[in-house]
C-alpha cells in the first residue's frame, strides 16, 4: 500500500483535508488532519522519501491525528509540487509559495521578534510613538520585501 502513495494522492488528501496556517508572526505551516492514522503514516513515509520532514501528533481533545510540515524551506517545495494538483486550495497554496519565496530570509525567531517589539512598542508608547513604531515596521517590511523580490529574480516595484 505504500508504494500506491504518489503526489496526485497526496494532493487530493491535501485539497479535502489540508489547511495551510498563518500566525500572526508569519510562521506558515502545512497540516492535514484525519481521526484515522493509517493515510498519515502513508502519506508521512511518502514526503520523508521526497526529503520533506514531517510531523504528526495528536489533539487530545478531539482525539484527531495531524500531520504538519512546519519548516519553510519543507513547505515552499511541498506546495511548489502540489499547488497545480489542487483544486479547491489551489490559490492559498500559490498565495503561501509566493509569501515565502519573497521572503526567505525572514526566519520565523526573527519574524516573532520584529512582531514582539511592535506589540509592546503599541502598548508602552503615546499615539505619536505607534504611529512611528508602526512606520518603522513598515520600512524594515518593504526592504526584507525587496531583497526578496531580488532574490527570487522578480522585478523590483
Amino acid at each position: 500500500m505504500f508504494r500506491r502513495c504518489n503526489w496526485q494522492y497526496v494532493a487530493g488528501f491535501f485539497d479535502g483535508e489540508g489547511s495551510i496556517c498563518v500566525s500572526p508572526y508569519r510562521v506558515i505551516k502545512v497540516d492535514i488532519a484525519q481521526k484515522d492514522i493509517t493515510p498519515l503514516l502513508i502519506i508521512q513515509q511518502f514526503l520523508q522519501e521526497h526529503d520533506l520532514p514531517t510531523f504528526i501528533h495528536i489533539q487530545r481533545s478531539t482525539g484527531v491525528h495531524h500531520l504538519a510540515i512546519f519548516k519553510k524551506e519543507s513547505v515552499r517545495d511541498f506546495l511548489r509540487v502540489i499547488a497545480p494538483l489542487l483544486i479547491v486550495k489551489k490559490q492559498q497554496a500559490e498565495d503561501a509559495w509566493r509569501f515565502l519565496t519573497m521572503f526567505p530570509s525572514l526566519t520565523n525567531k526573527q519574524s516573532r521578534g520584529l512582531a514582539r517589539e511592535v506589540r509592546i512598542a503599541q502598548f508602552a508608547l503615546p499615539e505619536t510613538a505607534q504611529v512611528l513604531a508602526r512606520r518603522v515596521y513598515h520600512r524594515k517590511y518593504q526592504q526584507r520585501r525587496r531583497a526578496g523580490l531580488r532574490a527570487a529574480g522578480l522585478p523590483v516595484t
